[in-house]
């Protein structure tokens, strides 16, 4: 899928981007179209070739109905608990790279009520800190909403469901 200027596009694990130019650059000797993203949550500008972007998962940013969407996935069971922290933590790492929306609100999910029976290493809250704002951001720019509502909501949502891992 090809991108224009002045998209929005979620690029995984980094979050929601506005593509400020596709230009023409030569790296390393070697000719290729760009993406150049301004990340909206830190301000970074990336440099993604073309060519790439299929396969680092860069995507369009969701619109409609996405609180829906993330409602009810927030509403599932969850999954992933793996007893020890390392093979879950990779487990996550993954379905973050992943790039898709259920896989992002799954971990934030998983996360959460696994952090409900036993506090999380610091390598796991650091990930589900960075999945919820990675989640807060999305849902921020494709429901149009502010991002202090959208936290409070994904946390009342999260805290009443009746979701505990086993």
């Amino acid at each position: 899928m090809m991108f224009e200027e002045g998209q929005k596009v979620v690029y995984p694990m980094h979050g929601v981007g506005i593509i400020d130019k596709i230009e023409e650059r030569e790296i390393l000797g070697k000719k290729q179209i760009y993406y150049s993203i301004k990340l909206v949550q830190s301000g970074m500008t990336v440099m993604i070739p073309v060519e790439q972007s299929e396969k680092i998962r860069l995507r369009e940013l969701y619109s409609g109905k996405l609180l829906t969407k993330v409602f009810s996935t927030l509403k599932n069971p969850c999954e992933n608990l793996h007893f020890d922290w390392k093979i879950r933590y990779s487990n996550n790492h993954e379905k973050l790279k992943e790039g898709s929306i259920t896989s992002l609100t799954e971990v934030v999910r998983d996360l959460f009520h696994r952090n409900q029976i036993k506090e999380l290493s610091r390598g796991e809250k650091k990930l589900y800190d960075s999945a919820f704002q990675l989640l807060c951001d999305e849902l921020s720019y494709s429901e149009e909403m502010d991002q202090e509502k959208i936290k409070v909501s994904i946390l009342e949502k999260l805290k009443s469901t009746e979701n505990v891992p086993v």
